[in-house]
């Protein structure tokens, strides 16, 4: 009896072996431990492993859709906690001798989390950070002007002009050293007509002159509920403003709140 249990972990008892459906000790039934249910499936347990595979897919895609929120988090955390007990009851019944009850949880969630989670945390808040305004959520990539800076017809993350002003997510309509117009109620940048939402510009205005951006800085669209428009002695003309270019925190490239609204920015 022990000297078959030994062989079972020494061949892949927990993800090889008899019943696995791949060769004792091949690579792929070694890693197939890590599929959530996969391990009680295996030996016969099929409620188990279907309460735990549901609950892990439905944690983990609900908790993805509502990323960035206090609910998603939760489900988030309820998924990984799900996969580390699958993985934790593999381990404790293939394990000679037994290593006790928190053994195999503390070896599965500092395994799971260390190689799996930890990093994928780690990417999706660098190229996908949620950020919240009045005016929706937003996902953000905070690596996208590392070497380079914004260019005109970014969305852009700006960080706060001053304390009583919040962060928020703004259209870049031109950057340093290029020359903006007003002409018939038309924005131009350049001489070509900036791509701004209608009715930033009372269309019934004639000339308003014309004026070249400063270097290090950028001429701004931001939707009204998230610039109350700029403050006595602030440049800018109602939405539009200039803004320091070292303001740009990332490019935000997606709007997800609310869900109605989800889309692609740009």
């Amino acid at each position: 009896m022990i000297a078959r249990r030994a062989g079972e972990i020494g061949g892949g008892g927990i993800g090889g072996g008899p019943g696995s459906g791949s060769a004792p000790g091949s690579t792929l039934g070694r890693w197939r431990v890590v599929i959530p249910g996969w391990p009680q499936w295996r030996r016969g347990d099929r409620v188990r492993a279907m309460v735990l595979a549901g609950s892990y897919a439905s944690a983990m895609m609900v908790g993805l859709f509502a990323w960035g929120t206090g609910p998603g988090a939760a489900l988030l955390g309820f998924a990984a906690l799900t996969h580390s007990a699958s993985v934790a009851d593999a381990i404790r019944q293939a394990a000679f001798p037994g290593f006790g009850a928190w053994a195999p949880w503390f070896s599965a969630a500092a395994g799971l989390g260390g190689a799996g989670y930890a990093p994928a945390l780690a990417v999706a808040l660098q190229f996908a950070c949620p950020a919240w305004t009045e005016g929706g959520g937003y996902l953000i990539n905070r690596s996208a002007f590392e070497g380079r800076g914004p260019e005109a017809g970014h969305w852009v993350w700006l960080d706060r002009e001053r304390p009583d002003r919040p962060r928020r997510v703004a259209l870049v309509v031109a950057i340093g050293g290029q020359r903006v117009s007003w002409s018939e109620g038309v924005l131009r940048v350049d001489g070509m007509p900036a791509s701004i939402p209608r009715g930033v510009i009372d269309e019934g205005r004639r000339s308003r002159g014309e004026f070249d951006v400063p270097a290090g800085a950028l001429l701004v669209f931001a939707d009204e509920r998230d610039l109350p428009g700029p403050a006595p002695g602030e440049a800018g003309d109602g939405l539009l403003t200039l803004v320091a270019s070292d303001l740009a925190l990332g490019q935000a490239w997606a709007r997800y709140f609310p869900i109605w609204r989800r889309g692609l920015l740009g």
